[in-house]
């Protein structure tokens, strides 16, 4: 199987995509979770912090670490957009993809700490979601998708 030419790189705020939410999740496995208010309650009750919201100021801070860390690696990033609770980047990188969220996180939440709330541990989710793109078309669709669509839906604004 032929690599990647890029990745669709998505996570989300703690707290504001609980297992179980209504629009659906995904356990560990990367299995899709039905909506289930029950696992919703549990997955409220286990949480250590309030949920994060990003704030315009927070969201331009996470675009601009998000941009110094492709430049400091060396990867080419083809978008990028951070959103009150979720964060989508259009990516080449080096390693695996899910490192390169771990390593963007990390980041983020440092200067999140160093520039808000140096006492709050949790500013996202566990892990994230990969989409692989392995053409050209599939590249300038998540681009288009990242820099586009994400205002479209009149979810987050």
């Amino acid at each position: 199987m032929r690599d990647p030419l890029a990745h669709l790189l998505t996570w989300t705020t703690y707290g504001t995509w609980l297992s179980g939410d209504a629009r659906g999740s995904f356990a560990k496995s990367g299995k899709f979770v039905e909506p289930d208010p029950r696992r919703t309650r549990v997955a409220k009750a286990r949480m250590t912090e309030s949920p994060v919201r990003l704030t315009p100021e927070m969201r331009t801070l996470c675009d601009a670490t998000i941009r110094r860390v492709a430049e400091h690696r060396g990867w080419t990033l083809l978008a990028t957009a951070v959103r009150s609770n979720h964060v989508h980047v259009v990516i080449r990188v080096d390693r695996a993809p899910a490192q390169a969220i771990a390593d963007l996180k990390a980041w983020c939440t440092r200067d999140l700490k160093a520039a808000c709330d140096a006492a709050r541990r949790q500013w996202w989710t566990e892990r994230g979601s990969v989409r692989h793109l392995f053409d050209e078309q599939a590249v300038d669709d998540a681009v288009r998708y990242v820099l586009e669509a994400q205002d479209r839906k009149d979810r987050d604004r």
